[in-house]
């Protein structure tokens, strides 16, 4: 199993940079001693269990103004979906010795993200 560490920022138009006021929070995609996984933030306090369709919340400006919300979900084909609430976001999955994801409309990697029409969500698809 691989631990991602997942970027949250707001702003959706470099991937790399961090606006003033939007210091990026890392969140962890852990395996759990049940099997499941959880995404657990740097305080060690899990945020959501994959799996059972739970919405978590986490602040991602620095005045605590951004709140997102997230369902992180079981795939059962190997991979987990986290969708991302938040209209101007951009999430970035990075593994050890995997691909890393990042959502910015002018990304190469694009096409490894999938709007979610209907509902405002952003889905990212990780390969575990």
């Amino acid at each position: 199993m691989t631990t991602y560490a997942i970027t949250i920022g707001g702003n959706g138009t470099e991937s790399r940079a961090y606006e003033p006021g939007h210091a990026a929070q890392q969140l962890r995609l852990e395996p759990s001693a049940d099997g499941s996984h959880h995404l657990i933030n740097p305080d060690g306090f899990v945020l959501t269990t994959v799996g059972d369709g739970s919405i978590m919340t986490s602040k991602s400006a620095t005045d605590g103004s951004g709140s997102i919300s997230f369902e992180v979900q079981q795939q059962g084909d190997g991979t987990v979906r986290i969708k991302a609430g938040y209209y101007n976001l951009w999430v970035q999955l990075t593994g050890y010795d995997v691909k890393t994801v990042q959502w910015d409309p002018n990304s190469p990697y694009q096409k490894l993200t999938q709007r979610d029409e209907g509902n405002g969500y952003y889905a990212f698809t990780v390969d575990l």
